[in-house]
C-alpha cells in the first residue's frame, strides 16, 4: 500500500533488523526519520478546568494527536494510536480504519472516538479526558474483535516541541520517554506486553508490525532521536491507558499510577463536574442554541494556559503540520499568543458571561506581552518572548478597546499601559507593516477600524484620569482617520461586484492613499499580483453596513450609552439568539 511507504526506508535495512538483532541494548537506526507534526484539522480538544492539571489533548483523524504539557505552547506528543493484527494482516488505525467521533456529555469536553475496519470485523472505542488532580491523560478503551485478533498500542512522543533528541525505554510494566525536564510514562490497567522502543522508519513498532504482522523486536531502549514506543495489550476487551507527564520519568510514572488507581469513573466524574460548573456560570441562551453555545465557550476556555493565566493561544495546532519538520523546537505553529486573537477570544468569553477570563486576558496583555514602548509583538510565546517580529497596528490597538470594555480605567493602567499604547498608535498609524492576514504593508480598513476604535477608547480612559489634552489629541486623530477612510480605501473603479462595482467597496489593503490607481500589489501566499489591490475585498463588507458600524463607533465619544445601542442593533443584523 502506498500509504505505508513512509514506514519502509529501505529493504536492506529492514532485513538487517531481524529478531536476532533485537536483543541489543539500544535500537538501531538512530536518529530515525525526519519528524513532523500532524494536520491542523482538529476534531476535538480537551483539558480539565482545574489549574492543578497541566495537560491538553487534541484529536484528529480518528486518533490522539498533539498533547501539550506543562504549557499550551509546548507540544510533547505526535500521536498515540492502535493497530490490530490477525497474524496475516495489520490494520493501522490512522491509515486503515474508518473513524467517527462523538461528544459524550454536552456540558464537558469529553469525546469518544470509534475506529473499525471496513469489513466490520472489529471495533475500537476510545474515550478521552484529563485527570483534574494529576498531569495525566486517560483513555478508556473497548475492543471488540475476532478470536485471534491482537491489539497493539503505538505511542510517538515529540517532547518539548521537537521530534528529535528524545530517549525512550521500557521499565517494568511501563514505557517511558524523556527529554531534559519533560518526561512521559505510558501505562495500561491490564499491563503491557512485548514492549519495544525504536527509531521512526527504522526499528519502530509500525515497521515491525507491517513486516511481521506482530511485534518481534523487543528493544529496551532508543536513545536520542525520533522515537516510537510499541506494546501489545494482553487483555484488550476493556482497559484504561494512562499517559502521565512530569519533569522527570519518576514524576510522570507517579502521575500515571495515581490516575490509574483513582479509576476512570472517579476521574471522569470530577472532570465532567468541573466543566458543568463552568457552563452554569455562563449566560443563558435559548434551548435551540444551548449545546452549540456551550461547546463554543468551553473550547475557547480550554485554550487558556494554566501557568500564564489569561494567555489564550490561537489554536492547539500547527498549520500544515504534516509537512512541517519538527527536528528543532522552533516551530510555534498556532500555539502562540496573538494580541488580536486573544482580544477576540476574550470578548467572545465576555459576551458568553465569563468576564473573569476577559479580565485575565487583559492583565496578561498588559503585564506580560506589552513592550516598554507601548506596542505589542506580532505574536509571542506564553512568557512574552516575541516569535515573529512584524508590527501589526491592529494588535497594538485592541488592548485599549478591551480595557475600555472592561472598565479598566484606573490611574496605573492609564499611565503605564494605555497612554504608551495610544501614543504609539498616534506616531505609527494609520499605516501598518502588516495587516491582519500578516502578508503586506499599507493602509487596511480592518487595521484602521481597530486604530480608530482604540484611540476613541483611550480618549475616554484619558478623560476619566483628567488628561483632557491627551483625550482631545486621540479623538482628533480618530476623527481625521475616519473622515479619510472611504477616500483612501473604498474603490469605485474596481471590477468586483459586477454592475454594483461603481457603488464602491473596501479593498483589503492599499499601499498608498489612492484606491483607484490600479497599483500592482502582490499579496503573497498565492494571493496574486496584477491588480490585486482592487481584487482583494476587505473583510469589512458590505460597504453600507461598514459605514453604519463606523458611525456607531465614532458616536461613542458623544453618547456614553452608544455601546448598548450598538449591541442591540448588531443583534438584529445577525439575528443573534442571545437574550
Amino acid at each position: 500500500m502506498a500509504s505505508r511507504k513512509p514506514f519502509l526506508l529501505g529493504l536492506g535495512l529492514l532485513v538487517a533488523l531481524s529478531p536476532a538483532a533485537s536483543s541489543a541494548q539500544n535500537a538501531p537506526g538512530a536518529p530515525g526519520a525526519m519528524p513532523t507534526w500532524t494536520p491542523a484539522s482538529k476534531e476535538a480538544v480537551g483539558t480539565a478546568t482545574s489549574t492543578d492539571s497541566h495537560v491538553w489533548f487534541t484529536l484528529q483523524g480518528g486518533i490522539l494527536t498533539e498533547v501539550y504539557y506543562p504549557r499550551l505552547d509546548t507540544a510533547d506528543v505526535h500521536t498515540l494510536e492502535f493497530a490490530v493484527s490477525d497474524g496475516k494482516t495489520v490494520w493501522i488505525e490512522s491509515k486503515d480504519m474508518q473513524h467517527s467521533i462523538e461528544r459524550v456529555d454536552e456540558n464537558a469536553l469529553v469525546y469518544r472516538q470509534t475506529s473499525r475496519d471496513p469489513a466490520g470485523h472489529f471495533t475500537l472505542t476510545k474515550t478521552y479526558l484529563t485527570d483534574p488532580r494529576h498531569d495525566t491523560l486517560l483513555v478508556d478503551v473497548t475492543f471488540a474483535g475476532r478470536p485471534g485478533d491482537s491489539l497493539y498500542v503505538l505511542y510517538h512522543p515529540s517532547l518539548k516541541n521537537s521530534g528529535y533528541r528524545d530517549t525512550a525505554y521500557s521499565q517494568n510494566n511501563a514505557l517511558l520517554a524523556q527529554k531534559e525536564d519533560v518526561s512521559t510514562a505510558l501505562l495500561s490497567s491490564v499491563g503491557l506486553a512485548e514492549m519495544s522502543n525504536g527509531f521512526a522508519g527504522a526499528s519502530d513498532g509500525y515497521t515491525d508490525l507491517l513486516l511481521h504482522h506482530r511485534l518481534t523486536w523487543s528493544y529496551p531502549r532508543a536513545e536520542n532521536g525520533n522515537v516510537i514506543q510499541a506494546a501489545k495489550i494482553p487483555s484488550a476487551a476493556r482497559f484504561l491507558l494512562a499517559l502521565g507527564f512530569g519533569p522527570t520519568p519518576a514524576a510522570a510514572l507517579e502521575n500515571a499510577h495515581a490516575s490509574l488507581q483513582r479509576s476512570f469513573a472517579t476521574v471522569s466524574s470530577e472532570y465532567v463536574n468541573g466543566w458543568a460548573e463552568y457552563v452554569r456560570g455562563l449566560r443563558h441562551v435559548g434551548e435551540r442554541y444551548r449545546s452549540q453555545f456551550r461547546l463554543a465557550a468551553m473550547v475557547l476556555k480550554a485554550h487558556e494556559d494554566k501557568t500564564y493565566r489569561g494567555a489564550m493561544i490561537a489554536s492547539m495546532s500547527i498549520p500544515w503540520g504534516f509537512a512541517v519538520p519538527s527536528d528543532k523546537p522552533t516551530v510555534g505553529g498556532y500555539h502562540l499568543i496573538w494580541a488580536r486573537d486573544l482580544y477576540e477570544i476574550a470578548t467572545g468569553l465576555l459576551a458568553a458571561g465569563d468576564k473573569a477570563a476577559a479580565e485575565r486576558a487583559l492583565n496578561y496583555l498588559l503585564t506580560v506581552q506589552q513592550k516598554p514602548d507601548g506596542s505589542f509583538p506580532q505574536n509571542s510565546w506564553l512568557d512574552g518572548r516575541p516569535y515573529w517580529t512584524a508590527l501589526q497596528m491592529d494588535e497594538v490597538s485592541y488592548p485599549m478597546i478591551l480595557a475600555w470594555q472592561l472598565g479598566k480605567t484606573d490611574s496605573e493602567t492609564w499611565q503605564r499601559h494605555i497612554r504608551p499604547e495610544a501614543e504609539f498608535v498616534l506616531v505609527h498609524g494609520p499605516a501598518t507593516e502588516q495587516e491582519r492576514w500578516e502578508e503586506v504593508s499599507g493602509y487596511s480598513p480592518s487595521t484602521m477600524a481597530a486604530e480608530i476604535a482604540g484611540l476613541v477608547c483611550a480618549a475616554e480612559i484619558a478623560r476619566k484620569n483628567g488628561a483632557k489634552e491627551d483625550a482631545e489629541r486621540y479623538l482628533h486623530a480618530a476623527d481625521d482617520w475616519a473622515a479619510h477612510l472611504e477616500k483612501w480605501l473604498a474603490t469605485t473603479s474596481g471590477h468586483l461586484g459586477g454592475p454594483q462595482a461603481s457603488q464602491g467597496y473596501y479593498i483589503r489593503i492599499n499601499n498608498n492613499l489612492d484606491p483607484n490607481d490600479g497599483y500592482r500589489l502582490d499579496v503573497h501566499n498565492g494571493g496574486g499580483g496584477g491588480d490585486a489591490q482592487r481584487s482583494q475585498l476587505s473583510p469589512l463588507q458590505p460597504r453600507r453596513l461598514w459605514r453604519h458600524l463606523l458611525r456607531w463607533a465614532l458616536a461613542w465619544r458623544r453618547h456614553r450609552t452608544a455601546l448598548a445601542h450598538f449591541h442591540r442593533r448588531a443583534r438584529r443584523i445577525r439575528n443573534c439568539p442571545w437574550p
